[in-house]
């Protein structure tokens, strides 16, 4: 299946309407990727990169990475998310659970506690994460979709290609090369998930906001490739992915994106 036509028109054309403000709580090395891709992909975002107490401040998408997660700034960010009435969407980076049993529990309390729209991670960090969850389930595949039922939350694993899930449908969308793993481009990802998702509010659209994410990083990633293999600059790969999200149009992403889908009860 393709993504219709009238959503991706659709969200290129609410994207240059709609102002945003997008809070990312992540680490400081991390930052500058995630903020270059969201303002190449819509330069109409205020980004804030600190919890912030300022109650005039709206925030409609909240990034939440954590791979320096400590207690004591955990602590901190569930006190700024209890004292904030304010309306934003949650992402939640597994990036750094297996870096203890610990983090692990704190990370899965975490999600217990509180709404969390969309958990990212790769195929190792989800099986860390729901294997801290009693399960009665043989296939992993239902675990997947038991732990995003149980949690009100899409799921979007990277393994061999990416796979959504809200616990009911799935969608998959393949990975064209995987060169690009080190945890720069991931960051990359990340940031067009975030742009993309935060100008909604429904569970459903924010899945096809995900889905023209990691389809508008696939077809980019495939031209820079192409790019690299002419000109040979390889440490040019990161700027000519950035510059192919910024110049994609909505036809390009049509005719070139590709979803695999499923819907289970």
């Amino acid at each position: 299946m393709k993504l219709s036509s009238e959503t991706i028109t659709n969200a290129f054309n609410l994207r240059m309407f709609k102002e945003l403000v997008i809070q990312c709580i992540v680490s400081k090395d991390r930052i500058n990727d995630i903020r270059e891709t969201i303002e190449s992909y819509n330069n109409n975002i205020k980004l804030i990169y600190e919890i912030t107490e300022n109650d005039e401040v709206n925030i409609d998408g909240l990034l939440i990475n954590l791979e320096h997660l400590e207690s004591e700034n955990l602590i901190e960010i569930e006190e700024y998310l209890i004292s904030s009435k304010k309306s934003k969407e949650i992402i939640l980076d597994l990036c750094g659970i297996n870096k203890s049993r610990d983090n692990r529990d704190l990370i899965l309390s975490f999600i217990n506690r509180y709404d969390i729209d969309i958990v990212k991670g790769t195929k190792e960090e989800v099986i860390s994460l729901i294997d801290g969850q009693k399960y009665y389930l043989s296939s992993q595949d239902d675990k997947y979709r038991d732990f995003s039922r149980k949690n009100n939350t899409i799921l979007i694993i990277k393994d061999t290609n990416y796979w959504i899930t809200d616990g009911y449908s799935e969608f998959t969308v393949s990975i064209e090369e995987n060169l690009l793993d080190d945890k720069e481009f991931e960051d990359i990802l990340t940031g067009l998930i975030l742009a993309c998702t935060a100008l909604y509010d429904r569970k459903e659209q924010r899945v096809e906001a995900i889905l023209l994410a990691i389809n508008i990083f696939e077809i980019s990633k495939k031209v820079a490739l192409k790019r690299v293999e002419i000109d040979g600059f390889k440490n040019l790969i990161k700027e000519y992915l950035i510059r192919e999200i910024a110049s994609l149009n909505s036809e390009e992403i049509y005719k070139i994106s590709e979803i695999g889908y499923r819907f289970k009860r």
